[in-house]
Order: structure tokens, then C-alpha cells, then sequence
């Protein structure tokens, strides 16, 4: 399993606005602390600020919050927002195919299922959870 770049961004970001809830951070800050380009990481807040997970605070000591409680956002909410075809279901010898035209082909019922319990998983995690799972520790 892998995630993109985007999506790593989007979680490294929204966990550590979760630890400083409700208080903000800068982009240059949360950066630094991942090593990531606050180029990239700008372009991501600024998409989940068009999802409303973040707020944007202009002007001087400006920064980002969350706009909803950690307690209230999970892990999967960011996973579909940044990369929404992280975990899909179907065929898996030929994805385009809907249905799956190998009808007695088990493979994709394995995958189905892995996807699934994927989705539960990260469905069933806060951000809290993940922003104070190891108090500070980082989550690389």
C-alpha cells in the first residue's frame, strides 16, 4: 500500500494542526517539521481548505486551523479528498472493467475484501487518535 505525496502531506498537516487544535500553524512551520516543500504542502492546504477541513487566517502571523474537530475528522475523510481512487474495488486484472468480466474469478473478491477492511480501518481512526497516539511522537 502506498500513498501519494499529496496525500502524506494532507496527514502529516492536519495531524499537527490537530495537536495544536484549536490554535494555528504556518505552512513553513508543519514543513519544516516533515522535511516536505512548503510549495507542495501549500497546494495541498489549499485544497483541503476547499473541502472546508481547514480554515486559511490571512495577514500577519497568519497560518491554518482546522475547521472541524479532530475528534470528528478520520483518516479515510483525508485519504478520499486527496486520493480518491487509493482504494477501489472491482477487477483486477483489467480495472475498466465494470463489471468484472471474469465472473469466476476470485482474485478481485480477495481484493474487494482487503479493500473494504482498508477502508474500515482508516474510517475508524480520528485524526485525534493519530495526532496523540504517541504524544508527540512524529508520525513518518
Amino acid at each position: 500500500m502506498h500513498l501519494n505525496k499529496a496525500t502524506r502531506f494532507a496527514l502529516y498537516a492536519v495531524t499537527e494542526l490537530a495537536r495544536s487544535y484549536p490554535e494555528k500553524q504556518t505552512v513553513q512551520e508543519i514543513a519544516e517539521r516533515y522535511g516536505a516543500s512548503e510549495h507542495h504542502l501549500s497546494k495541498v492546504m489549499q485544497l483541503l481548505s476547499r473541502f472546508q477541513i481547514v480554515e486559511a487566517v490571512r495577514g500577519v502571523g497568519g497560518g491554518y486551523r482546522l475547521a472541524i474537530s479532530p475528534k470528528a475528522l478520520t483518516v479515510m475523510d483525508i485519504i478520499k479528498i486527496v486520493e480518491p481512487q487509493f482504494i477501489t474495488e472491482g477487477c483486477q486484472l483489467n480495472p475498466q472493467s465494470d463489471p468484472c468480466a471474469h465472473s469466476e474469478c476470485s482474485i478481485h473478491e480477495l481484493f474487494d475484501e482487503v479493500a473494504r477492511q482498508i477502508r474500515a480501518t482508516f474510517s475508524a481512526v480520528s485524526i485525534d487518535t493519530l495526532a496523540h497516539k504517541h504524544d508527540r511522537k512524529m508520525v513518518v
